[in-house]
């Protein structure tokens, strides 16, 4: 027992070093201007640190879509801790990511009684290069909270099915309840307790077993349908469910064929990898398509043919099964796929792996023991450069426009930066290679009409922000900036609407309010105007532009 107790604290530390190793350095790097802002850094409700208001919001409000309350709240307790550093942010996620591997080793020794292979499926787990979206990334804080609440919820279901009871039931279902609060995506994790019911736990002997084991779940499976109700009315309220006429369903079945096959190819050979992957409109090439339907149907044949060996099958319904929310049926955004995702997916093909070794022989397992040290040695070395383009936007979106094709999404966020450091020439010219990519995209045709407008080409930015109102009627920002743009251009009638529009779209805008307001001294309405600008003071008392126009109004008037 003490051995076994040493051994696994050998493993745990091995875990842990490998972990931080890798991922230590993010305690340097900066937030990324892609979810970070919206989670943490321009979000008063976070910054605002845990009270009960914020703690009843978290649970009741959705951050970009997305109902996750248990990883607001831990933005929530980071604010508290760090305030508006992002290295604290960082090193939350680095301690989360290790907490989710060590248990990760936990559960698979506990229900193996195999060490050696559990520690390897940890380590692939916790060093691989796919990890460093999840783990570098501030905004992905839910990918390493789930995966840390699932593999919890594995270590208490081995621990139950050691010896079945309430009290060990309850402790499974908190898990996995936690897993959900954290990710949507846990939605399957009553499937994969299913699947390690047959192995290696052993627990479905036949048919009926089988039958057993389902009804056990029927609490988890009820949690699991509550949560993805509640998490598809939330993204389809915050409008990022996409409809069948942008992406066609049979568009998205061959996009999510194609991204199992590249999730595979990935694992092995993590090469090229990018924050956003565009979705292909146009269709992915028949050869990729056909490549990775016959690998996928090759390797479910093989674990058919081989049942006996339980693991193969284990595994890969494991990776099938666990990307199945996420592979782009119902497709949320507009990437084609996200490392991210392989978060958790990724954990069925390193146990097909692990368990695929021999076992026979010293010589044989003295030269896989090698081979796999040296395999996680590499793995680690490209983890650690591809954790290190998440230093700051400019290093991640540089990297993705370089291993991407057509990314429209890194020309805008590059465009971003060039337009905050004043180069607004530079900033132009990627928004508009971002718009000819997606001319039909609201926020491409939004960025270039602002850039236009702080170069005075007035009429060219009216165009493109009223096409960016066309494809998005309820986008605020580009409602004002169109009636700013029509200011410029002396249409104050045009102007009038569509600056109050945008107020009404976006009401706590403080600079909403001041552009109206300068609209309505324009068009004659000075008592009007006044009301803007002071209504502009109350949400930012700071807010030179408001206090200086209604210093300017008589007194009459302010």
């Amino acid at each position: 027992m003490l051995r076994g107790r040493g051994a696994d604290a050998a493993a745990i530390l091995v875990v842990l070093a490998a972990v931080w190793a890798v991922f230590g350095q993010t305690l340097r790097f900066d937030f990324i201007s892609y979810d970070d802002g919206w989670m943490v850094y321009n979000n008063p409700r976070v910054l605002g640190g845990f009270t009960w208001e914020n703690l009843r919001w978290a649970f009741t409000h959705p951050l970009v879509g997305i109902w996750m309350p248990l990883s607001v709240l831990s933005y929530l307790c980071d604010a508290a801790l760090y305030g508006s550093w992002a290295g604290g942010y960082h090193l939350s996620n680095v301690f989360v990511h290790g907490l989710a591997s060590v248990l990760l080793y936990l559960a698979l020794r506990m229900m193996t009684g195999q060490p050696g292979r559990a520690l390897l499926v940890a380590l692939l787990f916790a060093v691989h290069p796919l990890r460093a979206e999840s783990v570098a990334w501030v905004a992905e804080r839910k990918d390493v909270l789930c995966g840390c609440f699932w593999f919890l919820s594995l270590c208490a279901y081995a621990h139950y099915a050691r010896q079945p009871g309430f009290w060990r039931y309850l402790a499974v279902v908190c898990a996995a309840a936690f897993a959900l609060l954290s990710k949507s995506m846990a939605v399957t994790l009553p499937c994969t307790l299913l699947l390690l019911d047959w192995w290696p736990l052993q627990r479905i002997p036949d048919l009926r077993g089988a039958a057993w084991r389902v009804l056990e779940k029927v609490p988890l499976f009820a949690l699991s349908l509550i949560c993805a109700w509640i998490a598809f009315r939330t993204q389809q309220g915050a409008e990022a469910v996409a409809t069948l006429d942008r992406f066609p369903l049979g568009l998205r079945l061959e996009n999510a064929v194609v991204s199992y096959g590249r999730y595979a190819l990935r694992f092995f050979a993590p090469a090229d990898l990018s924050i956003y992957y565009p979705y292909p409109e146009a269709g992915h090439p028949a050869w990729a398509v056909a490549l990775s339907l016959g690998m996928l149907l090759a390797v479910s044949a093989l674990a058919i043919l081989l049942f006996r060996r339980r693991h193969l099958a284990v595994g890969w319904l494991w990776y099938l099964g666990t990307a199945l929310p996420v592979i782009g049926l119902v497709q949320i955004g507009g990437a084609a796929m996200a490392n991210r995702y392989t978060y958790v997916p990724g954990v069925g093909i390193a146990m097909l792996l692990a368990w695929s070794i021999p076992a026979r022989g010293r010589g044989a397992k003295a030269a896989f023991s090698m081979a796999a040290a040296l395999a996680i040695a590499a793995l680690m070395l490209l983890a650690w450069r591809e954790t290190g383009y998440y230093r700051n936007t400019e290093t991640l979106f540089s990297r993705a426009l370089a291993v991407t094709k057509d990314n429209y999404l890194a020309c805008q966020k590059l465009g971003e930066l060039r337009a905050g450091a004043g180069r607004i020439d530079e900033a132009v010219a990627l928004y508009r290679r971002a718009q000819a990519l997606q001319p039909n995209d609201a926020s491409c045709n939004y960025y270039l009409g602002c850039a236009l407008l702080q170069q005075g080409q007035y009429a060219e930015a009216a165009a493109c922000l009223g096409r960016a109102i066309q494809i998005d009627p309820r986008h605020a920002g580009a409602h004002g900036d169109l009636g700013v743009a029509l200011l410029q251009l002396g249409d104050v009638p045009a102007a009038l609407p569509q600056l109050e529009t945008g107020i009404r779209l976006d009401p706590d805008n403080a600079n909403a309010h001041v552009n109206y307001g300068v609209g309505l001294l324009r068009g004659g309405r000075p008592q009007d105007a006044a009301r803007e600008f002071r209504s502009a003071l109350q949400l930012d008392p700071a807010n030179a532009a408001a206090r200086a126009n209604l210093d300017r109004l008589p007194e009459t008037v302010r």
